[in-house]
């Protein structure tokens, strides 16, 4: 059959996922114009090439991910003279004859096979445009140097078991070498003497290298970028050895106990990136370090010293420290450099804090947590002053003895959150009124059961009511400028707040007898921007026929709501820049997105009876971050539906049989909790996992006694470990189901391809079995 004739302007052949099993190119000879054939994601042990050498324009060929251990029509492939790029990478190759790689190859990926030499290796010399090799995770246990041509940019072979180089001296005649990755292997030392001029970027991270020969080696390296020495067994590095435009050097998680040559270190005017963490360090001197520098870790040493700290304010560049996991037992935020961004003290001796010196800072986020902070009412009033200030961020411990995190302060803005300060009063017995005596602490009476306080002027006045029995609040004059209203106790309905309370920015009101709120109470308050109805029983709710823009969340937690409790307007769009919603431990059983305003960042259903979820319209949220949709009855979910913002979505407690996890490149950066759901652990499943987790920044919470997943232990027969992508392919490559799902095509299989190439593919299947 010849189809050729019907598709000779053909340039690209897409067969990816398609469940081929093997691949002849002879049928695809006569297309004339032919440039890229890419049949990675299948299941292909063998691949014929014959037919290559009769293909004028072809360009590409794209392997990877399949089972191949077997190459055929090798003639053909050497005589392919318009070839560039090979991709090979993702297979079961024990061994590849380099005699059949085309001359003017350009780019040949090898990367994660089981490829343990490559002896007889002058036909990859000879390979004069090949300017990109990669031959990473592998097998290989030796490397000779004199195998790679002159024309070589880029060389990895990083993740193998190479404990020898040969001809090392070979390296320093490649005049366009740029690129060495040799990390992850087992070298015990280096000679930098064999290393071309050329060089910018050098990997030997992960070794065992002890010993560096020739260190002086490197200063004529002058284009030389990066440099990492990370993971090895280094107990000292001479740092006079360096170039003088180095940018980014690694020396973590060795044994160096000491900088050799402190002014050597100062004297790199263009460093920018180093990393020292991990190490023997007990002490270290600030003045050392480089004006340039704007990353520096000192992290997992056992530093109780820092001297000459006040250096630190002299480095005009420095956006990130690190001095985590150490014994330092006092620091002095005056001098930290104004463009500090980053700071992490955790785990350290420190137990006492000026945080008021934070304010002169323009923006940081600082951790603090576990260290032996001694929480003192002064410390709790600073870090509530602090909090207030949108320019430093915490990061604290749950577990913490003094700065909780569990409540509002953890995640929510001062000026989105003013009973968040009650909240933490609260836990602190009061520590804000007896601290702060010399103010006027005021407590009166509005009404009967409710009081205005005002503890400090730095506090937003709060009206708070408990056993309150009426159905309306009264105005004061005294109290016109309160921010905060909490109303507790067993009102049947609430029907008016004095609009003139018109700096009121919080309104919580609870009762167990409230089992309908009219929304449009709240209209007259332009400054509101949290309304709290949780735990009050509330059935029914009458949504706003106005908007309420200023609204930033809505908290209807453990409430009676059904899908059927909204009257009127049947949706929350007329909040629209409402940023949290939060429905949680309610009677829902349907939701529609496209209900929801646009501008939401967290949204919470957790504990629902949802069964029928419509994402209609979530493609116009393209701020939302967090989804919480467990414990529902969800019994699928169209991963590929969510729009790519969204950064953390639980769907643990479920129905679900089956993820659409096909589309899912549009994820920044995806946390999916999955656990205690019925998954149809199919191969088809498992190979959509796989394309997540290694194309599409999704990370998984999983069970360790899932039927599916099992996160912590290591491989079983009814189970796919997720501690390695690699371990996952190789699982899938073995597994019995798996082979008959891929043999009798029991699971849908996606083809990412147009309608014509599916036709060409099929076509050549029968060309090729005929």
């Amino acid at each position: 059959m010849d189809i050729s004739r019907e598709y000779n302007k053909l340039r690209k052949l897409i067969l990816r996922s398609a469940n081929l099993t093997e691949f002849n190119f002879d049928p695809y000879a006569t297309f004339p114009k032919l440039r890229v054939v890419d049949i990675s994601e299948n299941n292909i042990e063998r691949v014929d090439f014959t037919g290559v050498r009769s293909m004028p324009a072809i360009n590409q060929i794209l392997l990877s991910s399949n089972k191949i251990k077997t190459i055929d029509g090798c003639e053909d492939l050497k005589a392919a003279s318009s070839l560039r790029y090979v991709a090979f990478q993702y297979n079961e190759l024990e061994q590849i004859d380099l005699n059949c790689l085309p001359k003017n190859l350009a780019k040949l990926h090898l990367h994660f096979n089981n490829i343990k030499n490559l002896s007889a290796c002058q036909p990859l010399k000879d390979l004069t445009s090949l300017t990109i090799l990669s031959v990473a995770r592998n097998k290989l246990e030796v490397f000779d140097f004199d195998c790679i041509p002159f024309s070589m940019t880029n060389l990895m072979l990083y993740g193998n078991n190479i404990s020898e180089v040969q001809n090392c001296q070979s390296l320093k005649s490649l005049p366009n070498l740029g690129r060495l990755s040799l990390a992850e292997n087992n070298l015990e030392s280096f000679d930098f003497s064999c290393l071309p001029t050329t060089l910018h970027e050098l990997a030997l991270f992960d070794n065992k290298i002890s010993r560096i020969e020739s260190c002086s080696s490197l200063q004529a390296l002058t284009v030389l970028g990066k440099l990492s020495l990370s993971k090895n067994q280094l107990d000292s590095f001479d740092l006079s050895c360096l170039p003088k435009d180095i940018i980014n050097l690694s020396l973590a998680d060795n044994r160096i106990s000491d900088i050799s040559s402190c002014d050597a270190l100062r004297n790199l005017p263009r460093l920018q990136n180093l990393y020292l963490n991990s190490n023997d360090f007990i002490a270290f001197n600030f003045s050392c370090l480089p004006r340039s520098l704007t990353d520096f870790d000192l992290a997992n040493n056992t530093i109780s010293q820092l001297f000459s700290s006040s250096s630190l304010s002299r480095l005009p560049a420095l956006t990130r420290l690190s001095l985590a996991h150490n014994a330092i037992s006092s620091v002095d935020f005056r001098l930290l450099p104004q463009s500090i961004r980053y700071l992490y003290l955790h785990d350290n001796l420190l137990s006492d804090l000026d945080l008021d010196l934070l304010s002169r800072v323009t923006w940081i986020e600082i951790s603090v947590y576990d260290n032996p902070i001694a929480c003192s009412c002064m410390l709790l009033v600073q870090y509530v002053k602090v909090v207030q200030s949108p320019n430093v961020q915490f990061q604290c411990s749950n577990e913490s003895a003094c700065v909780t995190c569990i409540d509002f302060l953890q995640s929510y803005s001062w000026t989105d959150d003013t009973d968040a300060l009650r909240s933490y009063d609260d836990d602190s017995a009061g520590c804000f009124a007896s601290y702060l005596k010399e103010a006027s602490v005021s407590r009166s009476n509005v009404t009967k059961g409710c009081i205005v306080e005002k503890v400090h002027a730095f506090l937003p006045s709060m009206i708070v009511c408990n056993e309150y029995q009426q159905n309306g609040f009264p105005f004061r004059e005294d109290f016109k400028d309160a921010e905060s209203l909490d109303v507790r106790g067993d009102f049947s309905s609430f029907v008016e707040i004095d609009s003139q309370y018109a700096q009121l920015r919080h309104i919580k009101l609870r009762s167990y007898a409230l089992t309908a709120i009219d929304m449009n109470i709240f209209n007259e308050f332009s400054m509101l921007k949290i309304v709290d109805l949780s735990s009050s029983g509330i059935e029914s709710i009458i949504m706003p026929l106005t908007n309420l823009a200023s609204l930033h969340e809505i908290n209807l937690n453990d409430n009676n709501l059904s899908t059927t409790s909204y009257v009127g307007n049947q949706s929350f769009n007329n909040f629209t820049n409402l940023k949290r919603l939060y429905l949680r431990d309610n009677r829902l059983e349907a939701l529609e997105m496209k209900h929801l305003p646009h501008q939401l960042i967290e949204l919470d259903v957790r504990k629902n009876l949802i069964s029928d979820l419509v994402l209609d319209g979530i493609e116009r949220m393209t701020t939302l971050k967090f989804v919480d949709l467990s414990y529902n009855k969800l019994e699928s979910f169209p991963l590929n539906r969510v729009t790519g913002s969204v950064e953390t979505l639980w769907l643990n407690g479920n129905k679900i049989s089956n993820l659409n996890m096909d589309s899912c490149s549009d994820f920044q950066s995806l946390k999916l909790d999955i656990r205690d759901n019925p998954l149809n652990c199919s191969c088809d499943f498992s190979a959509h996992l796989i394309t997540a987790l290694d194309t599409c920044n999704v990370s998984l919470e999983c069970n360790i006694d899932s039927t599916c997943f099992n996160c912590r232990m290591g491989l079983g027969e009814n189970h796919i470990s997720l501690q390695t992508i690699q371990q996952l392919k190789d699982h899938r490559t073995t597994t019995i189901q798996c082979e008959q799902d891929g043999g009798d095509g029991s699971n849908a299989v996606r083809i990412t391809t147009s309608t014509l190439v599916f036709i060409l593919g099929v076509l050549s299947s029968l060309v090729f079995k005929l």
